[in-house]
């Protein structure tokens, strides 16, 4: 089966820190034995740096996938950096959504923009010096869904926006992938 995405990242809502720039990676399976091949385009970029408001980047998706199963649909990961007037950056936000399975026109597509908290003085000192609390592998630690995060507090910042066109190639039946329930798993 082939699955292509076509649309961009239309911009950014909610974020009032300046010099917005997005670091957008596809992840497509977080086992050793990637099922998902990329036949063309990129699988992780970076957008320009957008400092008008509202933000927007208009940064363009375009990727071609074959795949032998449909376990671990793709997710698109997100990091929203920020640049203060000194050049220096900081970490505005995670987020991820994953890649509709059906195939079709989606207008528009919010994914979440968080950030770690931190403790009373780490947010002090960030307000005035700089330097966020950053996740030290903020890729494993979004994607992760099934960690445990009891003590672990964030702040929601704002969303990212994309519109995406999703092809399916040689799927079974007229409406897209048809993911199948497994016995062993309940829902």
């Amino acid at each position: 089966m082939n699955v292509h995405l076509i649309g961009e990242i239309n911009g950014v809502t909610g974020i009032n820190m300046p010099n917005l720039s997005c670091f957008i990676k596809l992840v497509s399976d977080q086992s050793n034995n990637s099922h998902w091949i990329k036949n063309e385009g990129d699988s992780e970029s970076f957008t320009q740096i957008c400092s008008n408001r509202p933000i927007v980047w208009n940064h363009p998706i375009d990727l071609s996938f074959s795949t032998t199963s449909v376990v671990h649909w793709p997710c698109l990961y997100f990091e929203v950096w920020s640049q203060d007037e000194y050049g220096r950056n900081d970490i505005a936000g995670y987020g991820q959504c994953q890649v509709p399975a059906a195939p079709g026109y989606y207008d528009k597509i919010d994914a979440v923009i968080w950030r770690p908290l931190g403790t009373f003085l780490e947010r002090l000192r960030a307000k005035f010096l700089g330097g966020y609390p950053q996740l030290v592998n903020p890729e494993e630690f979004v994607m992760n869904a099934s960690r445990q995060r009891e003590d672990f507090y964030t702040e929601t910042m704002g969303s990212v926006v994309l519109s995406l066109n999703v092809v399916v190639q040689g799927a079974v039946g007229d409406k897209g992938v048809i993911l199948k329930r497994d016995a062993k798993t309940t829902f």
